[in-house]
């Protein structure tokens, strides 16, 4: 059995675009408001960062029951 192999090569500077691109931040959002959309009373907040984009739901009563954890699966 003859196993042939490939390698792969980054663009970092590329990835990074991708990274902390509107596109993926938007993505984000949507996936985040989904999430707060199960339970009610949270709040979506986008950001990007140095290195990557990304979404918080931030729990506005500071209720700390695993609403959250519930509202993934």
């Amino acid at each position: 059995m003859n196993k042939k192999g490939f390698r792969v090569w980054i663009e970092y500077a590329q990835f990074g675009e991708v990274m902390r691109s509107e596109g993926l931040r938007n993505a984000c959002i949507n996936a985040a408001q989904k999430i707060a959309n199960k339970n009610g009373a949270f709040k979506v907040v986008g950001y990007t960062g140095k290195g990557r984009t990304g979404a918080d739901v931030i729990d506005e009563g500071f209720e700390y029951d695993n609403k959250l954890l519930k509202a993934v699966r």
